[in-house]
């Protein structure tokens, strides 16, 4: 069975889509009319659409009824990731959003490589954080915040119920280790840079984070955040 292709729809939604949406519909996925489709409000409620008509700038839809989405996780996730260069950030949005993150926050600490002015790279990594909430079948389009400093990314962290900070030295704490039983309402995770965290950037957030390893070996930037989605998802979800 194919999946229907979803489309996130604003509030004042009218039972038809326009600009970007449309275009994507006809252009890129040659979708024609009879074609099903999946709307969703961005608020976790989604609804199956039949394709009724097609014009030059919009795609009518039958809309039926609303329901709950089912794939969102029981706990919001926040992902804290040092800004690293091209494809691996993209990759790390990417993946984020397919295991559930509720928000990616970018920071920049001292070992990062790449840099983080301006507000393209910000938009790009919004458009993939919606592509892949759409491939993944997700209720919400998660937030991709303008990037932080590393101070502030540890204040905003620590304010969540379970905040982790993956370090790769030598830590008594593995992360089955700091997973509470009881699952916690919010998650932060903050993950470091290309070149790691600085030893006085270490000592500061450890003031205020659960520092934990993610094992022997020394995970890439972009493998770091995946790796720890994936291990809360199967020690809470599945």
């Amino acid at each position: 069975m194919t999946m229907s292709h979803r489309f996130f729809v604003d509030a004042d939604f009218d039972g038809a889509l326009y600009g970007e949406d449309a275009h994507h519909a006809v252009r890129v996925l040659r979708l024609r009319v009879g074609e099903r489709v999946v709307v969703c409000d961005g608020c976790k409620r989604e609804a199956n659409a039949v394709i009724t008509v097609i014009e030059a700038r919009a795609v009518y839809l039958d809309v039926g009824v609303w329901r709950d989405n089912l794939a969102e996780p029981p706990f919001d996730m926040a992902v804290y990731i040092a800004v690293a260069k091209g494809e691996r950030m993209d990759y790390a949005v990417q993946k984020c959003v397919e295991l559930g993150v509720t928000s990616i926050v970018p920071f920049v600490s001292r070992r990062c490589v790449a840099k983080a002015e301006g507000s393209s790279k910000t938009e790009r990594w919004r458009k993939i954080a919606k592509q892949a909430a759409s491939q993944a079948g997700r209720g919400i389009i998660p937030t991709v915040s303008a990037p932080l400093d590393f101070e502030s990314a540890v204040t905003q962290a620590a304010k969540s119920e379970l905040a982790l900070f993956c370090y790769e030295m030598p830590l008594d704490k593995t992360l089955k280790h700091a997973l509470p039983q009881e699952m916690p309402r919010s998650i932060a995770i903050v993950c470091g840079p290309e070149g790691g965290f600085s030893e006085d950037e270490a000592e500061k957030a450890m003031q205020s984070l659960t520092a934990v390893t993610l094992g022997a070996r020394i995970l890439r930037c972009e493998t770091a955040p995946v790796a720890v989605l994936a291990s809360i998802t199967l020690y809470y979800e599945v």
